[in-house]
């Protein structure tokens, strides 16, 4: 009844509730929903200057840019700013936590030859011997390891790291500088130039390749024989025998071996030397007359190794040599075993 007793009354709730529906509607129309979602159960939530809550959480606050700071006991805390925008329904999943590492060592180890059966470890305050191979943690600092002969290798560890090092070739002499054998069966092809030759002697009209002509290298059998002066320098002298023609070729070589670790080596050769190596070619009525290449010869020669013992290696070489004054450039791909006494 608009004039009944209780119209004024009315009246006023409606307009107190009409005031309090327009407040709430320009409050929320600058308000964001945020649902928080977390990998690891049991996570502490902070938004901004907010109290802490539970993951999962689900709230509505103002839009704008909050630091977002989730913690969990025994674990690296995890903190991102994210932007709320008004009017939608903004996730965020906050992703596993790292463990906090409480380590308070690091780990050595050390591989032996077979000739070292042991090893001493010192640092300022430890003097310790130690059976090869080696694997034990150790506290941080700076260490050293000494071999029968007195010589050191030096290290450092530190808390969570791991320090491996190789002795197979150790720092004492008779370790270092070492005999290598080595034999391979290497097949190769060429481009050469210079008189045709058969049966030692010049073919009967006198054939020269003109210019630099594919030829065929027959199978040969390498060896080398060398010493190790370094972990890094050796100096070989290798030998090439032709199969077919019986050509041989000796060379100089120094070995660079610019990377190495338990099972592989990576090693480049430079060097020179003499001999002859005779190519053949096939010609049209099928006679397979030879270039004589040489007497002079540069080499270089890049190849890869791979361990299969302390003692022995399986290598691939891909090896370049060039010929001169009779000049001739040929390719082998030599493959065989490698010994290192």
């Amino acid at each position: 009844d608009p004039d009944g007793p209780f119209s004024a009354a009315v009246k006023d709730q409606r307009s107190k509730a009409a005031k309090y529906q327009t407040e709430l509607q320009l409050e929320c129309a600058n308000s964001a929903r945020i649902a928080i979602d977390c990998t690891d159960p049991g996570i502490t939530l902070r938004l901004g200057e907010f109290a802490s809550e539970r993951c999962p959480y689900e709230g509505r606050l103002n839009a704008g840019t909050y630091r977002l700071l989730a913690s969990l006991e025994g674990y690296e805390s995890y903190q991102v700013d994210i932007e709320l925008v008004a009017g939608e329904n903004n996730r965020v999943l906050i992703p596993g936590l790292k463990p906090v590492d409480t380590r308070t060592t690091g780990t050595l180890k050390v591989f032996c030859p077979e000739a070292v059966s042991s090893i001493e470890l010192l640092s300022s305050d430890l003097s310790e011997s130690l059976d090869c191979p080696v694997e034990r943690e150790l506290l941080p600092g700076r260490y050293s390891l000494r071999m029968a002969d007195g010589s050191e290798e030096q290290f450092a560890i530190a808390i969570g790291e791991t320090v491996a090092i190789n002795l197979s070739r150790a720092s004492a002499v008779d370790e270092r500088i070492g005999l290598l054998l080595a034999i391979r069966v290497a097949p190769g092809m060429g481009l050469s130039s210079g008189p045709l030759f058969q049966d030692d002697n010049e073919t009967p009209f006198g054939e020269e390749l003109d210019g630099l002509q594919p030829t065929l290298l027959t199978t040969a059998i390498e060896n080398e024989l060398g010493y190790f002066i370094t972990d890094w320098l050796a100096v070989l002298v290798q030998t090439r025998f032709e199969i077919a023609n019986l050509a041989v070729l000796a060379m100089a070589v120094l070995r660079f071996v610019p990377y190495e670790n338990e099972w592989f080596s990576l090693r480049l050769d430079l060097g020179g030397g003499g001999g002859r190596i005779l190519p053949s070619v096939e010609t049209a009525d099928g006679d397979r007359p030879v270039v004589r290449l040489g007497p002079g010869f540069g080499t270089a020669n890049l190849g890869v190794g791979f361990s299969l013992s302390r003692l022995l290696a399986l290598v691939v070489m891909v090896e370049n040599r060039v010929a001169f004054p009779d000049f001739g450039i040929h390719f082998d791909l030599g493959l065989g075993l490698e010994i290192r006494l």
